[in-house]
């Protein structure tokens, strides 16, 4: 008896394994392939909304994300686009930035990783574009801007100080606007030397964000010079001085990455992939 229950259940179980197979052959189809869970290509946009910041306390996936709080860490930013550039499905990137600015060190670590990588990644300005945030633009294959855009502030760079040293008071702010005027005696406190080296940074600054920009934007140092002294520009002006390259949306930006890649991409918001999100 015993050796024809074991018979029995032998022979049920190799009934499920072949009902098992046959459900998993059945998948397998001129239709799909691979699998129902196939990667359609895609394009990815990452938000870049307000100060730019350096932080890296925080990872692709944590609750405090760069898509919810007043700054955006640029280590979260590079994280993502080195983990979702090695996914083949997707193809591109878009960046929708509004940032008034940031740090230095924020921004020149964006922009040096967008430069090595190997996937285009195009920017729209959805709002504002401004100093640092203009920088990280800057850096991307191409730029599109919303007709009611701000761009602008695009080499702004400054130093204030306010302490007290040996019950001395001092005070000054020195910026790219002004470095080339400013005297001593708008500087309270300060002695010569220690003056001359805070404009010497200010200058520094400056010159450094013409040439990077002028180099990324491909336009004279002369021109983006001229250029930062006008404060704030509107999308139409901004295109007419080289500082974007089209007025449009993100789905002109994806438009175009489609004619460039030759593919219908889908549009996946990095926002809709976080946690908490539906």
């Amino acid at each position: 008896m015993k050796s024809e229950w074991k018979l029995r259940i032998f022979i049920m179980i190799a009934i499920i394994e072949f009902l098992m197979i046959l459900a998993i052959y059945s998948q397998i189809t001129p239709q799909n392939p691979v699998s129902s869970k196939k990667k359609f290509p895609a394009v990815l946009v990452i938000n870049i909304d307000g100060e730019i910041i350096t932080s890296n306390f925080f990872g692709i996936y944590e609750e405090r994300d760069q898509n919810r709080t007043n700054g955006t860490s640029s280590m979260n930013i590079i994280r993502m686009l080195e983990y979702f550039s090695e996914d083949d499905s997707i193809k591109a990137f878009i960046l929708e930035i509004d940032s008034y600015g940031g740090q230095t060190a924020g921004k020149e670590e964006i922009a040096r990783y967008i430069k090595r990588m190997d996937k285009p990644v195009i920017t729209v300005i959805t709002n504002k574009a401004l100093s640092s945030g203009y920088f990280v633009a800057a850096s991307t294959d191409k730029i599109y801007a919303k007709k009611s855009s701000q761009i602008g502030e695009i080499t702004k760079t400054f130093v204030y100080v306010d302490r007290t040293r040996k019950g001395q008071k001092q005070v000054c702010t020195i910026t790219s606007s002004t470095y080339k005027t400013i005297s001593l005696a708008d500087c309270n406190g300060f002695d010569p030397i220690i003056f001359e080296k805070l404009r010497a940074q200010v200058a520094g600054s400056h010159e450094l964000l013409v040439s990077h920009i002028a180099e990324m934007r491909g336009l004279s140092e002369s021109s983006i010079e001229n250029i930062s002294n006008v404060k704030i520009m509107n999308s139409e002006e901004a295109l007419k001085s080289g500082l974007i390259d089209e007025v449009g949306t993100t789905n002109d930006a994806v438009a175009w990455l489609e004619d460039e890649l030759n593919t219908h991409l889908k549009i996946l918001y990095l926002r809709d992939m976080l946690p908490g999100k539906k």
